[in-house]
């Protein structure tokens, strides 16, 4: 039996891929292929007991990055070669601000926290992944992670930009978390913080209840 298609019905029923080749590089003899990067964002939150107010980690952005020069926004960079993405954003914070997340859960000036690294935990997941194209002309693959501490002590946890690579960063704050809602930070920074106090709002209510 000769079946007859319709080959114009068989092109509309093809789905709509791109189906790009993959361009491939070698370098020291090891073959890499040429793919959207996969960066990490963290968003640090800590409630000040004494003054009963809300801070949020930022960073200044220095002379030597490529885009972005002078402005603030959250610790971010790319996943690193045998590292984890939850590996990495703790990384990319101390090498930004020189906090250290994973000295906190013992500190005797946290009364509580929520998705710092612990021993008896498993690495949380981020909260948003961003990966529409359009958002950016890198086209990374961003993940976002929360971070949440109720601290007690006269003053904030010291930071320091003596991690970073020259010039990567000019300055590292606490920044009241309603003065940082009017900051014009870099890449997506802004809405996303916009859109974290929405989506991540019981985090928020849950860690100043001790």
């Amino acid at each position: 039996m000769i079946s007859l298609i319709n080959h114009d019905w068989v092109t509309a029923l093809k789905p709509p891929f791109k189906n790009r080749p993959n361009n491939c590089v070698t370098l020291d003899g090891k073959p890499h292929f040429i793919a959207r990067d996969c960066a990490v964002v963290a968003q640090v939150f800590l409630y000040d007991k004494q003054s009963q107010t809300w801070y949020v980690l930022l960073g200044k952005r220095g002379s030597n990055v490529p885009d972005f020069q002078g402005f603030w926004g959250f610790p971010c960079g790319y996943l690193d070669w045998d590292e984890t993405l939850y590996e990495a954003v703790l990384r990319e914070v101390w090498e930004e601000t020189g906090l250290v997340l994973a000295d906190l859960p013992t500190s005797k000036q946290v009364l509580k926290s929520h998705n710092l690294p612990s021993e008896n935990d498993r690495s949380p997941l981020p909260w948003k992944i961003s990966d529409n194209p359009s958002n950016s002309s890198k086209q990374n693959i961003s993940h976002h992670f929360s971070f949440y501490v109720h601290w007690h002590a006269a003053e904030l946890p010291a930071l320091t930009i003596e991690y970073a690579e020259t010039n990567e960063a000019e300055a590292a704050q606490w920044v009241s978390l309603e003065e940082a809602k009017q900051f014009d930070m870099a890449f997506n920074h802004t809405p996303c913080l916009i859109e974290l106090l929405e989506v991540e709002a019981h985090h928020f209510d849950h860690i100043i209840k001790v």
